[in-house]
């Protein structure tokens, strides 16, 4: 929103321009505190032709879960991309190394040392290149998060002119690597809160709630109210997905009778859980908690954004019931008719992951692990087919097929080409720890990896994942190992 959040965006821009300064600033703050908004308008004001702040750019946003977005070795490929894209000493560089290095298969620290410090280390001093990292904390876990935060400590001792801003929560790890050598800023919320924060969170309802009042001759022009507003104000606490959760809960319905339900409720400051549980008991009576619980619960584990139709096909459930909650739950998710379902916060999937703070809304992560698990081998088993998309020869590339994307289309359903992609993410969520996989999980396995293999990289081909495949396939390697026990099915020395 314009004219907000100015005190911050002023000192992130004088860190920029300033080469004597740290080339690492770190933005912190509790989840809903607004980082990847002022991420987002960083990167715009880097990519405006009028800006004043022209510099050589590229910008990466984790999402925790998302099977590229979420990949660390993703990183500095994607920056090292969109670097080349806008300077041609740097594009020359990554073609030379491309050359030189096989990266297919190489992780996070060596696509730095190739890709980044051989690229970087060629820039002029005059040229300022600005990298935009938002939610780190977002990133997978394990060793490539490790080796990833190795990486940011490396770029500490890189040229002053190489700056580098990533905003996430203030988790232990990230805290320990950005102890020294970076430039700090956190954003305070809670009993902390500052003045200019919640200033911008004022403005911020009052333009919501004028908008809202001009579509309802009903409600005056100032509907609800200064003093209102400033009560909702310091409930927010700084908190924007506060605030802007509120407004979309207001807009679902008669605004007015919404609100009673946010000012009656017992909503403690800074309470983001509790909104949450406001929206979904209003939303829900108690026999459609499940089917609730099922949906969210998908989208949420979902390894990229999911059509209502692929949710109704990997659940079993009719559309009807999928459009149903995602109606009721409009104010916490965001529908995209391209490219899918999401939440519109991740602190939402963090509340809901968590039976201490949703209660009888929280999801059983490994039990719904499984049952999509179940759906995608299903899904598999009985779709998979030789020569899916009814190619005339096999002696054509795919670039060369001119009608592929709409035989695609009309013979690859998107929750097939969803369960071919992740089937075996679920399948390793679904095991619970010193436990032997389900014998349905095995049995599903077994079926595809005897009938439908071919038939399975086959669809890869065609949908552009090939890559996947064997990473997939070491995978279900180890996945097999734990079902070769003497619980497990079947004779499985032929893998």
């Amino acid at each position: 929103m314009k004219e907000t959040r100015q005190d911050i965006l002023a000192q992130i821009f004088e860190w920029m321009e300033d080469t004597n300064k740290p080339n690492i600033l770190w933005l912190s703050g509790s989840p809903g505190a607004g980082k990847s908004a002022i991420a987002s308008t960083v990167v715009s004001q880097l990519l405006d032709k009028n800006s004043k702040h022209k510099h050589l750019s590229s910008a990466f946003w984790f999402k925790r879960g998302d099977a590229s977005l979420g990949d660390p070795t993703a990183l500095w490929r994607t920056i090292a991309f969109g670097l080349a894209c806008h300077d041609l000493g740097i594009q020359q560089n990554v073609l030379d190394v491309l050359e030189q290095q096989d990266l297919d298969t190489a992780g996070v620290e060596d696509h730095f040392k190739h890709l980044m410090e051989s690229s970087l280390s060629k820039c002029p001093s005059s040229q300022l290149v600005v990298i935009v990292l938002d939610a780190l904390d977002e990133c997978a876990s394990g060793a490539p998060r490790m080796q990833l935060l190795g990486t940011l400590q490396r770029w500490m001792v890189l040229p002053r002119n190489c700056k580098l801003l990533v905003t996430s929560r203030a988790e232990s790890d990230i805290k320990r690597c950005f102890e020294t050598g970076v430039q700090h800023i956190e954003l305070k919320t809670g009993r902390l809160v500052d003045k200019e924060t919640s200033k911008d969170v004022f403005k911020f309802l009052t333009g919501e709630f004028s908008r809202i009042a001009g579509g309802y001759a009903s409600l005056p022009p100032k509907w609800p109210g200064e003093p209102v507003i400033k009560q909702l104000t310091n409930k927010a606490a700084g908190l924007f997905i506060w605030a802007k959760t509120v407004i979309r809960f207001l807009e679902e319905d008669i605004p007015a009778e919404r609100l009673s339900l946010i000012m009656d409720g017992k909503l403690e400051t800074g309470d983001i859980d509790q909104l949450y549980l406001t929206i979904l008991n209003n939303a829900f009576e108690h026999d459609r908690i499940g089917t609730a619980k099922a949906v969210l619960g998908t989208i949420v584990l979902g390894k990229i954004p999911l059509q209502d139709k692929d949710i109704k096909n990997l659940l079993g459930e009719s559309l009807g019931t999928v459009e149903f909650v995602l109606q009721k739950m409009q104010s916490v998710l965001v529908r995209d008719g391209k490219h899918g379902i999401g939440i519109t916060h991740q602190s939402f999937a963090d509340f809901l992951s968590d039976p201490v703070r949703s209660g009888q809304f929280s999801i059983d992560q490994q039990t719904l692990a499984h049952k999509l698990a179940f759906s995608c081998l299903q899904i598999m088993n009985s779709g998979l087919q030789f020569n899916i998309c009814k190619l005339e020869t096999s002696h054509l590339s795919n670039d060369k097929v001119t009608d592929l994307d709409k035989r695609i289309r009309e013979n690859i359903p998107s929750h097939l080409a969803y369960a071919c992609q992740f089937w075996v993410e679920h399948l390793i969520s679904a095991l619970r720890l010193g436990e032997d996989p389900e014998p349905e999980l095995i049995k599903g396995v077994q079926h595809l990896l005897y009938g439908h293999l071919l038939h399975w990289l086959e669809v890869l081909s065609v949908i552009r994942a090939v890559p996947i495949a064997a990473h997939t396939l070491k995978a279900v390697c180890k996945w097999i190992k734990v079902s070769s026990s003497p619980h497990g099915i079947g004779d499985w020395s032929w893998i």
